[in-house]
């Protein structure tokens, strides 16, 4: 085994991040190990969907480092073991494509050659699409889905790329029932495959149950470190989407996320 084979998914160390000169996020260190299903909590504008980002490379620190399986984020380069999925929001507006078009694309990060879809990349599509529950409307266009639907389309995206790390900015705000009964199925699989996590969430409703660990975040700072029960009385609840800071493009590059990431 390698060191980057046994380096954590995701490892923060005092991480800071400022938006317009004004500190966001300050000196935050969290850890997601492999296996592990951690949700990011806290009140609107605490910097959940900031700190994300810049996990992920689509924000600059101001301080700290942050590595993707045991690489600087400003260094890493195997996109195709992290699957991104941004607010739904900003990931599917406008998107013509069709169901599968928009799961196929999630495989562009294992291709040698840019473009050619082999036979491989359209089953894992199909498989990924299938996870979700939606490999019968894969001929559909995307707009003609419901919004927990769509969101279920862009998690099919992520998995396609047969990541290690699945990273969610909120994926069940404005998620019917089914949609989330869906996704804790899902993601009750992906960890016992041995696959991570990591999720801002604004309710957690049923994936409470499989979550590792609480991360709650307040005024930019970690407050709660711990199991999800201690977490209940943290201030996490009634928080909204919101998009508090743009992107930095070219940051995951042409295949970590789909579409834009404010």
């Amino acid at each position: 085994m390698t060191a980057a084979d046994a380096a954590p998914p995701v490892r923060l160390v005092d991480v800071t991040v400022q938006l317009g000169g004004r500190p966001v996020v300050r000196g935050v260190d969290l850890t997601v190990g492999a296996g592990e299903f951690v949700a990011l909590l806290g009140t609107n504008g605490s910097g959940k969907s900031t700190l994300m980002r810049a996990a992920v490379g689509l924000l600059p620190l101001a301080g700290g480092t942050a590595q993707l399986f045991g690489s600087p984020v400003d260094r890493f380069r195997a996109w195709e073991r992290l699957g991104y999925v941004p607010q739904r929001s900003t990931a599917v507006s406008g998107v013509p494509s069709t169901v599968g078009e928009v799961a196929l694309s999630g495989t562009l990060s294992r291709r040698r050659v840019v473009g050619l879809a082999r036979r491989d990349d359209r089953r894992a599509a199909m498989e990924a699409l299938d996870r979700v529950g939606l490999a019968d409307r894969a001929r559909d266009a995307v707009t003609e889905l419901s919004g927990g639907q769509q969101q279920r389309v862009m998690i099919a995206r992520a998995l396609a790329g047969r990541c290690d790390l699945l990273v969610m900015d909120e994926p069940t705000a404005g998620v019917d029932q089914e949609s989330q009964l869906v996704l804790a199925d899902l993601f009750r699989g992906l960890v016992s495959e041995g696959r991570s996590v990591w999720l801002v969430a604004h309710e957690l409703g049923p994936l409470a149950a499989l979550v590792d660990r609480a991360v709650v975040l307040r005024d930019g700072s970690v407050v709660h470190d711990g199991p999800y029960e201690h977490a209940i009385g943290a201030p996490h609840a009634h928080d909204h989407p919101h998009g508090d800071e743009p992107a930095r493009p070219g940051a995951i590059g042409t295949h970590g996320a789909w579409g834009s990431a404010t």
